[in-house]
C-alpha cells in the first residue's frame, strides 16, 4: 500500500476482511464512526495481547487501522523489515510496536461490539470443510 500511498491518501480508515467471514457491514460502520480518528494511529479489532513482547495484533479476520497508522508505517521503513514469514494480522501489530515516532499507537477492541461469524475453510478458492462456524462476539 505503501506504494500506493495517494491513491489511498483519501481514506481515513483501511479495513481488512478475510474472504470466508460474514459480518454486517451496517453494524461495523456504526461502530467505527463513533470514534474519532483524526491525527490518531489506530488499531482496530479483537485484539490478542503478547506481554513478553509487548505487542498488541488484531486476529486476523478482520481488523481496521487508521491512515495515520498507514502513513507512520510508510515512513518508518525500518518497521517493516524482518517481519517475512509470519501472518499479515500479526506483521501488522509488529510493525506498529516499532514505530518510534509519536503520538502512540491506540487500540481498539472490537470485542462484543461487531458481530462476526468466520468459517473454517480450505482454498483452491473457497471450500468450506466444517458447516459449523465459530463465532466470534
Amino acid at each position: 500500500m505503501c506504494h500506493n500511498l495517494g491513491e489511498f491518501s483519501n481514506y481515513d480508515l483501511f479495513v481488512k476482511a478475510d474472504d470466508d467471514l460474514m459480518y454486517d457491514p451496517d453494524q461495523l460502520i456504526h461502530t467505527l464512526s463513533r470514534i474519532n480518528f483524526d491525527d490518531t494511529r489506530a488499531l482496530l479489532g479483537f485484539l490478542n495481547y503478547q506481554e513478553n513482547e509487548q505487542v498488541v495484533w488484531p486476529s486476523g479476520a478482520i481488523y481496521a487501522f487508521s491512515k495515520q497508522a498507514l502513513l507512520a508505517l510508510c515512513e518508518d521503513k525500518r518497521a517493516l523489515r524482518g517481519l517475512k514469514g509470519i501472518y499479515e494480522d500479526v506483521h501488522v501489530g509488529l510493525a506498529l510496536s516499532r514505530i518510534r515516532n509519536d503520538p502512540q499507537v491506540r487500540y481498539f477492541n472490537l470485542d462484543n461490539l461487531v458481530d462476526v461469524s468466520h468459517l473454517q475453510y480450505k482454498s483452491s478458492r473457497i471450500k468450506v470443510n466444517n458447516p459449523q462456524s465459530t463465532l466470534y462476539m
